[in-house]
């Protein structure tokens, strides 16, 4: 009679552990869905955004390439790594730019 009652709790423990279970895979698509959400929208605006190099910001702001090295170096102005190599997206350039100098 003992071994039933265990056996009976041990799968009333099952079935709950099931539940929590279910719940958390429910809340991982929730989770999944959003991310894939915010992905898309990360990549449209990517298409939309222009990257330039290092020598291409010296350029559209009037200085140095050393410069812009020295700005990365100081966390002024950080490039992002695509298809790995460092680039610097246009509209974070521009704002600096007319932060900094007023362009």
């Amino acid at each position: 009679m003992r071994e039933i009652v265990r056996l009976v709790k041990n799968v009333y423990n099952l079935v709950e552990i099931l539940g929590d279970i279910r719940a958390i895979m429910q809340e991982m698509n929730q989770c999944q869905k959003e991310m894939q959400s915010d992905f898309q929208a990360l990549i449209k605006s990517d298409e939309k955004e222009t990257y330039l190099t290092a020598k291409q910001v010296a350029n559209l702001l009037s200085v140095d390439v050393k410069t812009v090295r020295n700005w990365k170096l100081s966390g002024a102005l950080e490039p992002d790594t695509i298809r790995g190599r460092k680039l610097y997206a246009k509209s974070k350039v521009l704002k600096y730019g007319h932060t900094r100098f007023g362009r």
